[in-house]
């Protein structure tokens, strides 16, 4: 198995799941530099890649409608301006003057820090972008899992990843490290190309096209979100390269959004 690396952000820093041979090593990073320079063949991250001027990225809104009822645990990234705000009020304001009017969540403002990190890196040809809960929903088979804050949800995350590595090793605390390893089962994926946009690796990153980082204004990204039925916004077969979101990857931009695990 080649050597690839799950990365996701934890408090302090970052926390890696490094496969190799078909296991895995925990690693913990001050930063997002410092796991670029392992020398593995892919890395996936649980952090956006490729930013819009305005309004929302199609990747995120696919990411939402693949968890249904479960799609709070995408947040939405914020337009690239929003980078440049030195407090949550300013960064407040620009990001309603950037999408319409729509309120940036605190949670989002907490993640901009991480966000600027991976921006300054995200040519590195190796990073692939993925969401977690899409790559778990996609390696289980049976959708969203419970949530990864109560006990049967982190049961089910173990399980499912004992699955993929029969040996787990000392597990970080929390979820980051569950996170990180789904993150690297996705860049494995679509380093191997088996998600839907893994053999198109142009863009900004996740597994698919750059398509996927075209901005949605924000009626369309109204129009797009769970549970409409207008199909004006849905995403054309270029845009989603072999056709469906990858769970896990958001595409090199949003691969894993498309790549159904690769993410």
């Amino acid at each position: 198995m080649t050597s690839v690396l799950g990365v996701d952000g934890c408090r302090g820093g970052w926390v890696g799941a490094l496969v190799e041979g078909g296991r895995v090593s925990w690693r913990r990073f001050a930063t997002i530099a410092e796991a670029l320079a392992l020398p593995v063949a892919a890395i996936g991250v649980d952090m956006p890649i490729g930013l819009p001027a305005t309004g929302r990225r199609r990747c995120d809104v696919e990411a939402k409608s693949l968890l249904g009822r479960a799609h709070p645990r995408v947040f939405l990234a914020p337009p690239r301006g929003v980078l440049d705000a030195a407090t949550y009020e300013e960064a407040g304001g620009l990001h309603r003057e950037l999408t319409g009017g729509l309120g940036l969540s605190v949670q989002t403002w907490h993640l901009v820090p991480k966000i600027r990190e991976v921006d300054a890196v995200a040519d590195d040809p190796r990073l692939v972008e993925v969401h977690p809960e899409l790559s778990l929903a996609e390696l289980g088979g049976t959708g969203p899992l419970p949530s990864k804050k109560t006990a049967a949800g982190r049961a089910a995350r173990v399980a499912l990843l004992t699955g993929w590595l029969s040996d787990l090793g000392e597990l970080p605390p929390g979820d980051d490290g569950l996170d990180a390893l789904a993150v690297a089962w996705s860049a494995h994926r679509w380093l191997a190309g088996r998600g839907p946009d893994a053999a198109r690796r142009t863009g900004v990153r996740r597994e698919g096209s750059a398509d996927a980082d075209r901005d949605l204004t924000p009626g369309q990204a109204e129009a797009a979100a769970p549970g409409s039925r207008s199909r004006s916004t849905s995403v054309s077969s270029s845009d989603r390269g072999s056709g469906t979101i990858a769970p896990g990857a958001r595409s090199r931009v949003c691969s894993a959004c498309r790549s159904g695990g690769t993410t």
